[in-house]
């Protein structure tokens, strides 16, 4: 019974509705108009199959396992890529809050000042003003990094990036400034090939230390991975999107 519920709760909330409306859509005109009505199954068909965790996982996995985390991570800075945040949303310390994947960086990256005491280089935008509250990634990391024990004069912001090349570019003369030639760079796992790009076009020798996975490594624990979820569809939409990234890198298109 569990099971069956849990397929009805797929098939009832997007996008498992979407394509359960397709696919009867598609069953209903197969009598009249058996064009449209094998366009729509084949619609249902695409929706079930891209929104699946299973589906999601076969395209995160190659840029999960691009850079391997170091056991012994050296250098001379932390570089922190910022992962969006929200205005004027109370927090402990303060106004905005971090969304998930800044968050995981900048815990990481307090983690690895305890054990290595270097400066860390907070990167990332867009700089935001609300009233006469300013907001950035670099803003509120700095002030979460302060309430995590970091020292104050050991952080470093850059608080203009609105993308992964600004932040390689804005931050590589951050870091030159300070003669910082081997920083350690921190982001989420699935970006880690596309900031190596960009870091390196920007000339700076980066030492690769990817957080913030997604898919599991051992056996999942998602017995409903074959599901259409909106979890899946998300996923999938992060893994197209660094993708097409990647290639856009690759042939100079900024973005």
């Amino acid at each position: 019974m569990f099971v069956v519920i849990k397929i009805i709760e797929s098939l009832l909330i997007p996008p498992g509705l979407f394509a359960l409306t397709f696919a009867l859509a598609g069953l209903f005109g197969l009598g009249r108009y058996r064009w449209l009505a094998k366009t729509n199954i084949a619609i249902a068909l695409a929706i079930v199959i891209v929104s699946t965790q299973w589906f999601a996982n076969l395209l995160l996995r190659p840029l999960e396992s691009a850079y391997p985390q170091p056991k012994d991570p050296r250098g001379d800075a932390i570089v922190v890529l910022g992962g969006g945040f929200t205005t004027g949303t109370p927090d402990i310390t303060g106004l905005g809050n971090l969304y998930g994947d800044s968050s995981v960086r900048l815990l990481a990256a307090a983690m690895l000042y305890r054990r290595l005491h270097i400066p860390i280089l907070l990167s990332g935008g867009p700089n935001t003003r609300v009233g006469d509250h300013a907001y950035s990634f670099a803003a509120i990391g700095r002030r979460d990094l302060i309430a995590l024990g970091v020292p104050n004069q050991m952080i470093w912001q850059e608080p203009n990036s609105r993308d992964t090349q600004e932040n390689a570019l804005f931050s590589a003369a951050i870091l030159r400034a300070h003669h910082v030639q081997t920083p350690l760079l921190i982001t989420s796992a699935y970006h880690m090939r596309r900031a190596m790009l960009d870091f390196a076009k920007a000339q700076v020798k980066a030492v690769p230390y990817p957080v913030g996975y997604l898919v599991n490594r051992t056996a999942s624990h998602d017995a409903f991975g074959w599901l259409p979820s909106m979890q899946g569809l998300d996923d999938t939409t992060i893994a197209v999107r660094e993708y097409l990234g990647i290639a856009a890198t690759q042939i100079g298109v900024r973005g």
